[in-house]
Protein backbone atom coordinates (compact mmCIF):
# COMPACT_ATOMS: atom_id res chain seq x y z
CA UNK A 1 0.00 0.00 0.00
CA UNK A 2 1.19 3.48 -1.06
CA UNK A 3 2.54 5.55 2.23
CA UNK A 4 0.70 8.85 2.17
CA UNK A 5 2.33 12.12 4.20
CA UNK A 6 -0.54 13.70 6.39
CA UNK A 7 -0.91 17.09 7.54
CA UNK A 8 -3.92 17.93 9.97
CA UNK A 9 -4.27 21.53 11.62
CA UNK A 10 -6.82 23.40 13.19
CA UNK A 11 -9.18 23.55 16.11
CA UNK A 12 -9.62 20.07 17.73
CA UNK A 13 -12.11 21.64 20.71
CA UNK A 14 -9.96 19.68 22.62
CA UNK A 15 -6.98 19.22 25.23
CA UNK A 16 -4.58 15.95 25.30
CA UNK A 17 -3.93 16.99 29.21
CA UNK A 18 -5.29 19.39 31.98
CA UNK A 19 -1.86 21.31 31.81
CA UNK A 20 -2.94 22.76 28.58
CA UNK A 21 -5.58 24.66 30.12
CA UNK A 22 -6.00 27.39 32.29
CA UNK A 23 -8.62 28.44 34.76
CA UNK A 24 -12.05 27.17 35.65
CA UNK A 25 -12.78 23.61 36.24
CA UNK A 26 -10.43 20.59 34.47
CA UNK A 27 -11.45 18.68 31.55
CA UNK A 28 -12.97 15.00 32.23
CA UNK A 29 -9.85 12.82 31.80
CA UNK A 30 -12.44 10.80 29.40
CA UNK A 31 -12.70 13.28 27.07
CA UNK A 32 -8.77 13.27 26.81
CA UNK A 33 -8.31 9.86 26.97
CA UNK A 34 -10.48 9.56 23.68
CA UNK A 35 -8.35 12.56 21.94
CA UNK A 36 -5.18 10.88 22.46
CA UNK A 37 -7.04 7.69 21.22
CA UNK A 38 -8.17 9.02 18.30
CA UNK A 39 -4.40 10.44 17.43
CA UNK A 40 -3.17 7.13 17.87
CA UNK A 41 -5.36 4.66 15.48
CA UNK A 42 -4.90 7.64 12.83
CA UNK A 43 -1.34 7.41 13.58
CA UNK A 44 -0.84 11.53 13.83
CA UNK A 45 1.81 13.02 15.97
CA UNK A 46 1.49 16.34 17.83
CA UNK A 47 4.34 18.72 16.39
CA UNK A 48 4.67 20.75 18.81
CA UNK A 49 4.70 24.51 19.31
CA UNK A 50 7.17 27.58 19.41
CA UNK A 51 5.87 29.93 21.54
CA UNK A 52 3.12 30.26 23.64
CA UNK A 53 1.42 26.84 24.70
CA UNK A 54 -2.12 28.67 24.94
CA UNK A 55 -3.98 29.18 21.45
CA UNK A 56 -7.49 30.18 22.83
CA UNK A 57 -8.97 32.46 25.80
CA UNK A 58 -12.42 33.84 26.29
CA UNK A 59 -11.41 37.15 26.98
CA UNK A 60 -13.28 37.96 30.03
CA UNK A 61 -11.85 39.43 32.98
CA UNK A 62 -11.38 37.76 36.86
CA UNK A 63 -11.69 34.46 37.54
CA UNK A 64 -13.92 33.90 34.92
CA UNK A 65 -11.05 34.14 32.48
CA UNK A 66 -9.75 30.82 30.75
CA UNK A 67 -7.71 29.77 28.03
CA UNK A 68 -6.83 26.36 26.53
CA UNK A 69 -4.50 25.22 23.97
CA UNK A 70 -7.16 23.75 21.06
CA UNK A 71 -5.53 24.24 18.18
CA UNK A 72 -2.36 22.17 16.97
CA UNK A 73 -0.26 20.78 14.04
CA UNK A 74 -0.58 16.94 13.43
CA UNK A 75 1.73 15.06 11.31
CA UNK A 76 1.96 11.36 10.17
CA UNK A 77 5.74 9.54 10.38
CA UNK A 78 5.70 9.71 6.65
CA UNK A 79 4.69 13.67 6.46
CA UNK A 80 7.95 14.05 9.18
CA UNK A 81 10.22 11.86 7.20
CA UNK A 82 9.39 13.80 3.87
CA UNK A 83 10.48 17.67 5.15
CA UNK A 84 14.02 18.13 7.09
CA UNK A 85 12.61 20.91 8.90
CA UNK A 86 9.21 21.70 10.20
CA UNK A 87 8.57 24.16 12.62
CA UNK A 88 4.98 25.18 14.30
CA UNK A 89 4.58 28.58 15.57
CA UNK A 90 1.84 30.08 17.68
CA UNK A 91 1.00 33.88 16.77
CA UNK A 92 -0.11 36.68 18.96
CA UNK A 93 -4.19 36.92 18.28
CA UNK A 94 -4.99 40.19 17.23
CA UNK A 95 -8.70 40.51 16.89
CA UNK A 96 -10.37 37.05 17.68
CA UNK A 97 -10.06 34.65 20.34
CA UNK A 98 -8.17 32.16 18.48
CA UNK A 99 -4.21 32.42 18.09
CA UNK A 100 -2.90 31.79 14.28
CA UNK A 101 -0.21 28.85 13.54
CA UNK A 102 2.11 29.59 11.47
CA UNK A 103 3.58 26.46 9.78
CA UNK A 104 6.67 26.32 7.74
CA UNK A 105 7.96 23.03 6.09
CA UNK A 106 10.68 22.48 3.95
CA UNK A 107 12.75 20.53 2.34
CA UNK A 108 16.05 20.70 1.72
CA UNK A 109 16.19 21.75 -1.86
CA UNK A 110 13.77 24.99 -0.96
CA UNK A 111 16.22 26.02 2.14
CA UNK A 112 18.57 26.16 -0.60
CA UNK A 113 16.67 28.21 -2.73
CA UNK A 114 15.62 31.04 0.08
CA UNK A 115 19.56 31.98 0.46
CA UNK A 116 19.41 32.90 -2.91
CA UNK A 117 18.10 36.80 -3.24
CA UNK A 118 17.96 38.98 -6.33
CA UNK A 119 17.38 42.88 -6.43
CA UNK A 120 13.94 44.21 -6.63
CA UNK A 121 12.55 47.80 -6.50
CA UNK A 122 10.11 47.94 -3.38
CA UNK A 123 6.98 49.78 -4.23
CA UNK A 124 6.32 51.04 -0.78
CA UNK A 125 9.96 52.97 -1.32
CA UNK A 126 8.17 55.68 -3.54
CA UNK A 127 6.04 56.42 -0.30
CA UNK A 128 9.46 57.58 1.24
CA UNK A 129 11.03 60.62 0.99
CA UNK A 130 14.75 59.53 2.15
CA UNK A 131 14.26 56.92 -0.15
CA UNK A 132 13.89 59.44 -2.97
CA UNK A 133 16.49 62.16 -1.55
CA UNK A 134 18.94 58.74 -1.40
CA UNK A 135 18.34 58.04 -5.21
CA UNK A 136 19.07 61.91 -6.51
CA UNK A 137 22.17 61.81 -4.33
CA UNK A 138 23.71 59.36 -5.47
CA UNK A 139 22.47 59.19 -9.10
CA UNK A 140 23.04 62.89 -9.59
CA UNK A 141 27.17 61.71 -7.61
CA UNK A 142 27.34 58.97 -10.37
CA UNK A 143 25.86 60.50 -13.55
CA UNK A 144 28.98 63.23 -14.53
CA UNK A 145 27.21 64.70 -17.70
CA UNK A 146 27.75 61.88 -20.07
CA UNK A 147 24.70 59.78 -20.58
CA UNK A 148 26.66 56.92 -22.01
CA UNK A 149 25.26 52.83 -21.54
CA UNK A 150 28.08 52.64 -18.98
CA UNK A 151 27.81 55.63 -17.21
CA UNK A 152 23.83 54.70 -16.53
CA UNK A 153 24.64 51.38 -15.99
CA UNK A 154 27.19 52.51 -13.26
CA UNK A 155 24.20 55.05 -11.96
CA UNK A 156 21.89 51.76 -11.87
CA UNK A 157 24.40 49.40 -10.09
CA UNK A 158 25.27 52.65 -7.25
CA UNK A 159 21.78 53.34 -6.81
CA UNK A 160 21.09 49.36 -6.43
CA UNK A 161 23.90 48.90 -3.78
CA UNK A 162 22.82 51.99 -1.64
CA UNK A 163 19.03 51.21 -1.79
CA UNK A 164 19.91 47.64 -0.14
CA UNK A 165 21.86 48.71 2.25
CA UNK A 166 19.13 51.64 3.09
CA UNK A 167 16.08 48.98 3.26
CA UNK A 168 18.07 46.33 4.86
CA UNK A 169 18.43 49.38 8.20
CA UNK A 170 14.67 50.28 7.74
CA UNK A 171 13.69 46.42 7.13
CA UNK A 172 15.67 45.95 10.52
CA UNK A 173 14.24 48.79 12.41
CA UNK A 174 10.50 48.04 11.25
CA UNK A 175 10.81 44.34 12.18
CA UNK A 176 12.66 45.27 15.69
CA UNK A 177 9.28 47.48 16.37
CA UNK A 178 7.31 44.97 14.95
CA UNK A 179 8.59 42.19 16.99
CA UNK A 180 8.77 44.16 20.29
CA UNK A 181 5.28 44.73 19.78
CA UNK A 182 4.52 41.37 19.11
CA UNK A 183 6.62 39.95 21.54
CA UNK A 184 4.82 42.25 24.22
CA UNK A 185 1.51 41.49 23.19
CA UNK A 186 2.03 37.90 23.20
CA UNK A 187 3.86 38.18 27.13
CA UNK A 188 1.13 39.98 27.85
CA UNK A 189 -1.51 37.34 26.86
CA UNK A 190 0.62 34.19 28.64
CA UNK A 191 -0.04 35.65 31.74
CA UNK A 192 -3.03 37.69 31.49
CA UNK A 193 -5.70 36.63 34.13
CA UNK A 194 -7.86 38.87 32.15
CA UNK A 195 -6.26 42.17 33.78
CA UNK A 196 -4.31 43.23 30.64
CA UNK A 197 -7.36 43.40 27.90
CA UNK A 198 -7.08 46.94 27.48
CA UNK A 199 -3.51 47.21 27.26
CA UNK A 200 -3.37 44.17 24.59
CA UNK A 201 -5.57 45.97 22.51
CA UNK A 202 -3.81 49.42 22.13
CA UNK A 203 -0.55 47.46 21.37
CA UNK A 204 -2.66 45.41 18.49
CA UNK A 205 -3.89 48.79 17.13
CA UNK A 206 -0.02 50.21 17.28
CA UNK A 207 0.92 46.66 15.15
CA UNK A 208 -1.97 47.22 12.87
CA UNK A 209 -0.60 50.90 11.84
CA UNK A 210 2.87 49.22 11.52
CA UNK A 211 1.23 46.01 9.30
CA UNK A 212 -0.03 48.71 6.60
CA UNK A 213 3.44 48.86 5.33
CA UNK A 214 3.67 45.14 5.02
CA UNK A 215 0.37 45.21 3.33
CA UNK A 216 1.53 46.80 0.74
CA UNK A 217 4.84 44.74 0.17
CA UNK A 218 2.55 42.02 -0.36
CA UNK A 219 0.19 43.85 -2.68
CA UNK A 220 3.00 44.48 -4.95
CA UNK A 221 4.59 40.82 -4.82
CA UNK A 222 1.00 39.15 -5.30
CA UNK A 223 -0.37 41.89 -8.38
CA UNK A 224 -3.35 42.32 -7.26
CA UNK A 225 -5.15 45.47 -6.85
CA UNK A 226 -7.76 44.17 -4.68
CA UNK A 227 -5.67 42.79 -1.71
Amino acid sequence: MEQMAWLCMGDFNKILTNVEKFGAANKPISQMESFREALYDCELTDLGYKRSMYTWSNKREGGEFTKERLDRVLGNGDMQMSYSSCLVQVLHVMHFDHNPLFILCECEDEMQRRLVKIFRYEALWSKKQECKELIKRVWGASITGCNTMSSLKLGLAHCRNQLTHWSKAVRGDHKKQLSLKRDMIQELQNISHGDFNETIKGLQAEVDVILEDEDFKWTQRAKEKWL
